[in-house]
């Protein structure tokens, strides 16, 4: 949240598009280390938070938008 703050100054009031790219990044951020996952030493599950560590890593830098993001799942 606080990349987002500082992103905007604390004027939420206007929008950009990349800034939803900023909470999906914060989102996945949460499902990798926030939350408890009771088979969390399952090959399944490792290969889950890989994914989502790539998917967060690369977020920022390959897309300009969430629907950018999207679009792309459909290719």
């Amino acid at each position: 949240v606080n990349l987002i703050a500082s992103f905007f100054s604390n004027d939420f009031k206007r929008f950009e598009p990349f800034t939803n790219l900023y909470w999906l990044h914060y989102l996945i951020d949460k499902l990798i280390d926030g939350a408890h996952y009771k088979n969390s030493k399952s090959d399944k599950h490792k290969s889950a938070v890989n994914k989502m560590m790539k998917l967060r890593d690369d977020l920022l830098i390959d897309y300009q938008s969430a629907s950018d993001y999207v679009a792309s799942l459909q290719n």
